[in-house]
């Protein structure tokens, strides 16, 4: 029993250590009891593929915490998985073509993202090799122009994003090169092509896309004629575009190439971006 007067809130203890209750609990196991709607989110999750509006009752629920989002750490890596588990479905046809499904996880992933940082959910996404060309036919299947689905793409340009920096020779998976060699589009080629189509979009997809092209360009095997190919391709594009977004794409594809590139692969490249970039403010 507490004295009177005394402070009622989880006590802080050495070592990380939070009492609740008179029961020990570490602040890993102290935050998940925090979030009241766990369990109702996890079942919503469960039958997130069957339910027409699921997906709103879940978004609703985690926006409550876009305050405290460290709170739903402890809930981060169970319910990425059972999203991406419908995603990964999509992927393998097992859906049916379901892609009402698909939009409704990407709905909630997009959700999540808003809420805890999309860098801390992307750490959650499958990342085997063997869902590289699956998920890069999803994004390839969908329509730009299609507003609606634009959560669906998003969500898809984050998972390549990561699938991407598979630490070996994107030309070893590439079933294109395995079927027919030195004919059709390859697997860099059509990565490079749907994501600079997303370039040009005025939401989230377009970060999405930047974030995407940034993370292949900047692979060890990427920084020589596929990032230079890049930047001329964007030299040539700021010359003669009217689209309002896609400069924007270009310039935030730019700035995280520069970011998370490595410094000595980069330095040559420097006259090419910064003449990019002085000719558009001299004009």
């Amino acid at each position: 029993n507490r004295m009177e007067g005394e402070d009622p809130s989880p006590q802080m203890e050495a070592g990380g250590e939070v009492e609740l209750g008179g029961a020990e609990k570490t602040v890993h196991e102290a935050f998940e009891s925090f979030v009241v709607e766990a369990k109702e989110v996890k079942e919503l999750l469960s039958t997130l593929a069957e339910a027409p509006e699921g997906n709103v009752r879940i978004n609703n629920i985690l926006d409550k915490y876009q305050e405290q989002s460290q709170l739903l750490d402890p809930h981060l890596e169970e319910m990425v998985t059972k999203l991406m588990g419908i995603v990964r479905s999509a992927g393998a046809g097992s859906l049916h073509d379901n892609k009402a499904a698909l939009r409704r996880a990407s709905s909630v992933l997009y959700t999540v993202t808003k809420v805890r940082g999309f860098k801390t959910v992307v750490k959650f996404m499958p990342h085997e090799v063997q869902d590289l060309e699956p998920c890069l036919d999803l994004l390839d299947a969908q329509d730009p122009a299609d507003h609606e689905t634009w959560e669906t793409r998003y969500a898809l340009l984050l998972w390549l994003s990561i699938l991407v920096m598979v630490p070996f020779s994107l030309s070893t998976i590439d079933s294109m090169l395995c079927t027919e060699p030195g004919g059709g589009e390859g697997l860099v080629e059509r990565i490079e092509r749907v994501g600079k189509a997303c370039l040009s979009d005025p939401g989230r997809t377009r970060d999405g896309a930047a974030y995407l092209l940034s993370r292949l360009l900047t692979r060890p095997d990427m920084e020589e004629d596929t990032l230079v190919g890049f930047l001329q391709w964007s030299d040539a594009t700021l010359r003669s575009t009217s689209n309002t977004f896609l400069p924007t794409g270009i310039y935030s594809t730019l700035a995280n190439v520069f970011k998370y590139g490595q410094r000595q692969s980069l330095l040559d490249k420097v006259p090419l971006a910064l003449s990019i970039l002085s000719r558009d403010r001299d004009e």
